[in-house]
């Protein structure tokens, strides 16, 4: 892995909210905050019940966007999530709880439900550094 998408891991791991966006089908968008996980290859795990509408609105629209960070140092994030089903869904489940226990109780509900998003396209901003410009940097894949 190189240093820009290390760089991304880790800074995603020490993080445990992230807002997604999502569009309705309507076309409007419709934001949250939500817990995360992520894996190895970059691709974010969450869960949500299938009442609420990013739910609804990602089974519509698989396209999603995320913000990541607070402060000097975001992540903007693009990509496309997948509803998680089988040993998947139980391998997202373990992950996530993994990185925030406060979130097994909910693992199990019937209307509990997790995806997983592929990264399209990704931008590091950390302005906490000396430069003027900071530490700028985008992965497209």
């Amino acid at each position: 892995m190189d240093e820009q998408k290390k760089k991304v891991l880790e800074f995603i791991r020490s993080q445990e909210l992230g807002v997604i966006s999502a569009v309705t089908p309507a076309g409007l968008p419709e934001a949250a905050v939500i817990g995360i996980s992520e894996m190895d290859d970059l691709s974010l795990i969450f869960g949500t019940f299938n009442t609420y509408r990013k739910y609804k609105n990602i089974k519509a629209n698989q396209n999603v966007a995320f913000v990541i960070g607070w402060g000097n140092a975001t992540i903007q994030y693009e990509g496309v999530a997948r509803e998680l089903e089988g040993s998947e869904r139980e391998e997202a489940k373990q992950i996530h709880t993994k990185k925030s226990p406060h979130s097994a109780k909910f693992g199990d509900l019937a209307e509990q439900h997790f995806f997983k998003v592929t990264p399209k396209w990704i931008r590091y901003t950390d302005y906490s550094r000396d430069s003027v410009y900071g530490d700028v940097f985008e992965l497209k894949f």
